[in-house]
């Protein structure tokens, strides 16, 4: 006769450790089903707490573009270089300039002509007002013409020396420069400059529908600098999708060399929410659950409304639990 084994229900042990939190309380809820088996849980009673939603948003440069700076030929002999790395530059200002010192040295004396052609100009114009002569006013006439020939010459010659200096094309930031030397000459296959140039526009996309203020000046942080940026505008695709534009506002930073960079912009402050960590949290099927753990051990399947996600790790939720429940981390 084949013996039956005997079988003796197993007896449910909890062993309760608690702590406590800013909104409710955690606890690492350990027990025995069957004296063979042991499980365990970590629970967070729900409350109802105070909490500050942030939204972020991945700001993208709308004009950024970095530019290699080649010289215009071999041999040119570099006279001085107006930048360092890290220097901000407008549209237009010298980076490098060649050596010009001969188109500089006849400026200087079409100006001393310029300025002695002046002096007897105005000598002979009082002497005419006295005396009107036609040689007086054949003088006046020469020295006129000569001004305005020594004049036009200046003007060629400080466009030359324009020519020959390298600019910066737009607003922008010096990225990398090679190690030049003034009085050193340029190879046309090795780059002088990297720049980057931006007009400190950024826009966005998101699925969350919030309304930045205009007056705020919101910053970003991206290493030991902070950049801030001020909303333009906001619009809608048909996709559903927003659309948000900020620009950048100079501050300790005068130029903000990112194409990317994270602004985090808090939204309407909710009071008394109740809220879990959102780890707690199971998605499936397009729906949200928590596990609710009973009085006898049992964890309860339990559909909830999730409203809001937070930054720093909340998931807010509109139904399904109470204060004072205790949800289970699956």
């Amino acid at each position: 006769m084949k013996r039956l084994g005997r079988w003796i229900p197993g007896v449910m042990i909890c062993l309760l450790l608690s702590g406590c939190g800013d909104a409710g309380t955690k606890e690492s809820v350990q027990f025995l089903t069957k004296g063979y088996e042991r499980s365990g849980y970590v629970t967070y009673e729900v409350a109802a707490m105070d909490i500050e939603p942030e939204v972020k948003l991945v700001l993208t440069s709308e004009n950024y573009r970095k530019k290699t700076v080649y010289p215009a030929g071999d041999d040119l002999k570099i006279e001085s270089v107006a930048v360092e790395v890290g220097d901000c530059v407008k549209k237009g200002d010298i980076l490098l300039t060649y050596e010009s010192k001969d188109m500089e040295d006849m400026i200087k004396e079409y100006q001393q002509e310029i300025e002695m052609d002046q002096m007897l100009y105005d000598h002979y114009s009082k002497l005419y007002e006295i005396e009107r002569s036609t040689s007086l006013e054949d003088t006046i006439r020469r020295l006129e013409q000569s001004i305005q020939v020594n004049s036009m010459y200046v003007r060629e010659l400080r466009q030359r020396i324009t020519d020959n200096s390298v600019l910066a094309e737009s607003d922008g930031i010096v990225s990398e420069k090679a190690k030049l030397l003034e009085n050193s000459y340029t190879s046309k296959k090795e780059a002088l400059f990297t720049m980057i140039y931006a007009d400190g526009t950024f826009t966005a996309e998101s699925m969350e529908d919030i309304d930045p203020d205009p007056e705020v000046l919101y910053e970003a942080e991206s290493g030991l600098v902070t950049y801030r940026f001020r909303f333009l505008s906001k619009e809608q695709a048909e996709d559903g999708t927003f659309r948000y534009r900020f620009q950048f506002v100079p501050g300790d930073s005068v130029f903000c060399p990112r194409e990317f960079i994270d602004l985090c912009i808090k939204r309407t402050a909710m009071y008394q929410a109740i809220c879990v960590p959102k780890e707690y949290v199971v998605y499936a099927h397009d729906k949200a659950y928590v596990y609710i753990l009973e009085e006898d051990g049992f964890r309860r399947v339990q559909e909830v409304v999730v409203t809001e996600e937070t930054l720093d790790g909340w998931a807010v939720l509109a139904d399904g639990v109470s204060i004072g429940d205790k949800v289970v981390m699956r």
